[in-house]
This record gives structure tokens, C-alpha cells and sequence, in this order.
């Protein structure tokens, strides 16, 4: 294994946060100061170090009316739209300065009204203070982007109102919904008309459930409300039963998730914090990770916590010995799972018009184009009419239309089996061939989908034959990529995709390949195209985009024939 992760290394590296509260993530001075411009007297302490120690207490107190007393104090300066302004920009430098690089912050509107705004001025000033921190953190040479979640408190009847604020607000960034507060005794379905309304407008929620009440909130959630992610999910693992040898049996709502790919928000400091998981070492994270749910990794609330992302992950590589791997997995899990109109942490998948979806590497990647297929077609289209013109002067006589139909037969032919692409995948890409042209294009150039897509159809046959894969053979990809969550499905530990780079998975893939099939080579056709022995899946040295080399020798050897078979026919 290679040498642990230290906390300076996993601050450098980029993160996205789904889960935090904005009243949860305050800094303990400007809490101070922010109650002194607003002559709140409640907090404990005016001194800014006793009073973060006084909240790190009291979260830790195990009672649960010390905790929630916390969020009195932080949403009782946060009554003014100056205050909100302020702890909006400092909450977007602070996660910048922690490496995080998209983050989704949610907060009640509903909650900061004491002072007379609206709930319209509440949302307009906090956005305003995310893109001041934006603006902020960039000028540092950090980059971050904030997305908005509305939330909805259980315990009050006014979802469908801010449902209706986080839809009018969604184009100027609020990403989502979502409804918090204490699961025992008001369960989703209390606000299933704020969900409808949400389903309707095509608007993206998740729900508070499986932190404190168990499966039945989770259940609620997913099939009466229709979530699209899970706050915490950690009683999930209520419904998975070990049963010995490493063995686990999982139930049906379990087996639900996991195959939905339903993103579960976990928060390992915050679970600890209100019992929902007994220790980091202990928490369900581990097990959920190991059986691929989708797992990703969230603060709640920095301040009453005492974390950030950068403590989260670290506290996970000391408990379950974590690499880079199982780091950019988590961090995958959360971008994918983000509720960004386009996520601009990835990269930019397109369809290309031929059916494969490939990324951007200096330029859109384009079909093989060359001018001797077009000029075959047209010579096929005159032969063809040549044909049928002999045949009215002839008046029926075929023995004078074998020597075109010769032609007609070599030409289509040679377009057929020699000028149509073939794909060869190799160990460091792809190489795109026929007799006038070759593409290579490095699996760098390639998402997980297409990798999968040419590794699936190159073990059906050695090699195929068509540029476009057929529509049948397309939908059964994507329908078993969906159902993995965009990963292949993983057949043994070895081909875990989350640990291997897609050049790395793909290269190992051909090479177990290779040695199923010495006995079934590369076809001769193919393995010439390809300038490489049959059989073999070695490829060149890896170029950084896709490369071209023109070879127009087969074509010249299939000159002469053609140019015979002319004269045969003019003659």
C-alpha cells in the first residue's frame, strides 16, 4: 500500500460537498460580531475560541436540546440581509480555502424573517453572498462554484410555498429543495403536494431521511416522494445482514438503492454526533462503500462539528486505510449525484452522430471520412446505371451484362469489406482503420461509457466491423452502465473500476482477453488494417489526442483489377 494520506495532501486535492447546512457554518467571530451589531445577548460567550469550544460541546453532549440550541444562536444573527450577505461570501471562501470546488449549501428561508425580509430579499441577499465569496475565492486563485438547496422545515406547513421560491429561483442559482428537521412524527408525506409540484416543474429535491427514524423514512422518501437523493440514508444499512465469511444478505429497500444508484449524503462527524453511527470506525460508510452504493462525503455543519471535507476524508483514510482511489471515487459519486444544470466539474460528454459519445480532446472527434468511398459510391451508381442502359439496347440479352455486373459486384466489394472503418481496440486505445487512413485516439479521449462500450462489443468478436454500433447493442450497454452507475459491473475485486484509471481498466480487460482468445486471433483482415500481427493487442506509444497517418497501399493494390475490369467493360 502506498504511504497514508497526509491532511495537507487531501486540502490540496479538489472536493465537492453536497451536505452542509449555511446556519451550520459559521465562523465563531463573526457569530460574535454579528450578535453585537444586532444586540443578540443570548450567546454563551463573547470570546470567539470559548464560544467554538462551546459548540463543539455541545454537539458532542449526546443531548440532543444542547444540539439543536446551537442552530438558535447561529440563525439568530442571521437575520439581516447584511448578515446573510457576509456568512453566504465567508462560507464559499472557507470551503475554497479547504479545496473544495462545488459545493451545494442548503438553508430554511423560512427561518431568517424575524427582522422583516421577505422571503424573496432572504434568497436574493444569499445568493449574493455566494457569488461575492466566488468572486473572492478567485481573486486568491481558487476556484469554486455554490449551488443553493431551499429547505422546508417539517414541523411547518410552508413547502409548497418554498418549493415554488427554490423553482422561481432556479436559473440564478438555487439547484434544488429539500425538507429537514426531526423525522419521528412528521414523516415526507406531509409534504407530498410540495414534491408533486416539484416532479411537475421538472425541479431537483432530496429529503432529510435514515439519520434518526430508520428504513420507514427512507421507504417514504424514495417511493411515495420521489427523491432524487438521500440526506444521511445511514439507517439504510438496517436493511443489509451480515451473515458471516464476509457475507452480507440485502433486503429489498437496500437492494433498491444501491441499483437505483440513489446518492446517499452521508455525514460521518455529524452521524457520530446524533447517534445515528457509534463511532467513524464504525460507521456504515465502510460497508455501504465496499457493497457500491453510492456513497458520498459531507460536513452538515462545519462549525458545530469542528470539520471540514478536508477532516472528513482524512478521519475516513485513518479509519478504513483509504487511498486516492477510494478519494476521487467518493468525490465521482458526489459530481455525478450534484444538481448542477450541466456539471462543470466533468467532462462534457456529446453523442456524436455516429452513436459513440466521445470527450472533447482538442476538438470534436469525427467519423473517418475519406475521398475514395464517395468516389466508389458514384462509380457503383454509374455502373450500375450503365446496366440498365445496356440492357434496353441489348433487348434482354444478360450474357452482355456479366462483365458490369463483375464490375458492379468487385466494386461494392471492396467498399464493403475494405473501406468501412474498423475499430480495434488496443491496450493504450482505440485504433480507427481502413486502407487510405488511420485514427489512433488514447483512452484518455474516452469516458467510462465508451471504454465500456468498445471493450463489450470487441469481446463479442474479436473486432467490429461497423462505425455505429447497432441500436440493440447500444441500448443493452447503456442499460447494464445505468444499472452499475456508470461503471462496468464489477465481476471480481480485481476489476474494481473505482481504483483504475479507464486506460488502466481497459488495458487489463484486453489483456485477460488475449489470454481467453489465443486460440480465436484477431481476424487476418483486421490485424492487417491495423498494421499488427494477428492476435496481438499491443498499440504505439500513447499520443496526448487523437492521430492520423494516411497508408494508401491496399488501395493501390486493388488499382489494377478495377482498372482491368473498366476496360472489360468499356470495351
Amino acid at each position: 500500500m502506498s504511504q497514508k494520506l497526509t491532511r495537507e495532501q487531501i486540502r490540496q486535492a479538489p472536493k465537492v460537498l453536497l451536505h452542509e447546512h449555511l446556519d451550520g457554518g459559521l465562523r465563531p467571530q463573526t457569530i460574535v460580531e454579528l450578535a453585537e451589531s444586532a444586540g443578540y445577548a443570548d450567546l454563551p460567550t463573547k470570546d470567539s475560541e470559548e464560544l467554538a469550544a462551546w459548540f463543539r460541546g455541545a454537539s458532542d453532549s449526546g443531548s440532543l436540546e444542547r444540539y439543536l440550541e446551537t442552530f438558535r444562536h447561529t440563525v439568530g444573527v442571521m437575520q439581516t440581509r447584511e448578515s446573510l450577505v457576509r456568512t453566504a461570501a465567508e462560507c464559499a471562501e472557507d470551503l475554497a480555502a479547504d479545496g473544495v470546488v462545488y459545493a451545494e449549501i442548503r438553508y430554511a428561508p423560512e427561518q431568517h424573517l424575524e427582522a422583516g425580509l421577505t422571503l424573496d430579499q432572504v434568497v436574493e441577499a444569499v445568493l449574493e453572498g455566494f457569488q461575492l465569496g466566488q468572486d473572492r475565492a478567485a481573486g486568491q486563485g481558487r476556484s469554486i462554484r455554490v449551488g443553493t438547496l431551499l429547505t422546508a422545515m417539517r414541523h411547518a406547513a410552508r413547502s409548497l410555498e418554498i418549493a415554488q421560491l427554490a423553482v422561481r429561483y432556479r436559473d440564478v442559482g438555487v439547484v434544488g429543495f429539500d425538507i429537514a428537521g426531526a423525522e419521528a412524527g412528521y414523516p415526507p408525506t406531509r409534504h407530498l403536494d410540495a414534491f408533486e409540484y416539484l416532479r411537475r416543474e421538472n425541479a431537483h429535491f432530496t429529503i432529510h431521511a435514515g439519520e434518526a427514524f430508520g428504513l420507514p423514512s427512507i421507504w417514504e422518501a424514495l417511493q411515495w416522494c420521489g427523491t432524487d437523493r438521500l440526506g444521511h440514508g445511514v439507517r439504510i444499512v438496517d436493511d443489509i445482514e451480515e451473515v458471516g465469511d464476509g457475507k452480507v444478505q440485502i433486503g429489498r429497500l437496500a437492494r433498491y438503492v444501491r441499483d437505483k444508484r440513489v446518492p446517499l449524503e452521508m455525514c460521518p462527524s455529524s452521524n457520530v454526533q446524533t447517534g445515528a453511527a457509534l463511532s467513524i470506525e464504525e460507521h456504515p460508510i465502510g460497508l455501504l462503500s465496499r457493497l457500491w452504493f453510492r456513497v458520498t462525503v459531507n460536513t452538515d455543519n462545519r462549525l458545530q462539528s469542528g470539520t471540514t471535507m478536508t477532516e472528513e476524508f482524512a478521519k475516513l483514510v485513518d479509519a478504513f486505510g483509504y487511498d486516492w482511489d477510494d478519494l476521487q471515487w467518493f468525490t465521482v459519486n458526489a459530481m455525478k449525484s450534484a444538481f448542477l444544470l450541466r456539471r462543470a466539474a466533468c467532462a462534457h460528454q456529446r453523442e456524436d452522430q455516429t452513436g459513440l459519445r466521445a470527450a472533447e480532446v482538442g476538438g470534436r472527434l469525427k467519423p473517418l471520412t475519406a475521398p475514395l468511398p464517395r468516389v466508389l459510391g458514384w462509380v457503383w451508381v454509374g455502373v450500375a446505371a450503365l446496366l440498365l442502359v445496356d440492357l434496353v439496347v441489348s433487348e434482354g440479352d444478360f450474357n452482355a451484362l456479366i462483365p458490369g455486373a463483375v464490375l458492379l459486384l468487385t466494386v461494392g466489394g471492396t467498399y464493403v469489406l475494405w473501406l468501412r472503418p474498423c475499430v480495434v481496440p488496443t491496450e493504450h486505445g482505440v485504433r480507427l482503420v481502413n486502407p487510405l487512413r488511420e485514427t489512433f485516439v488514447p483512452w484518455s479521449a474516452f469516458t467510462w461509457a465508451d471504454v465500456t462500450d468498445v471493450l463489450r462489443v470487441h469481446a463479442d468478436g474479436a473486432v467490429f466491423r461497423s462505425w455505429a454500433l447497432r441500436e440493440t447493442k447500444r441500448r443493452k450497454v447503456r442499460d447494464n452502465l445505468r444499472r452499475a452507475g456508470g461503471y462496468v459491473d464489477p465481476g471480481t475485486e480485481e476489476d474494481d473500476p473505482r481504483t483504475m484509471r479507464p486506460v488502466d481498466f481497459a488495458a487489463k480487460r484486453l489483456r485477460d482477453e488475449a489470454e481467453k482468445r489465443k486460440a480465436r486471433p484477431m481476424t487476418a483482415v483486421a490485424a492487417s488494417a491495423a498494421g499488427e500481427p494477428a492476435g496481438d493487442a499491443g498499440g504505439p506509444a500513447v499520443p496526448t489526442a487523437p492521430t492520423t497517418t494516411w497508408s494508401p497501399g491496399p488501395v493501390a493494390a486493388l488499382a489494377g483489377p478495377l482498372l482491368v475490369l473498366l476496360v472489360v467493360v468499356l470495351g
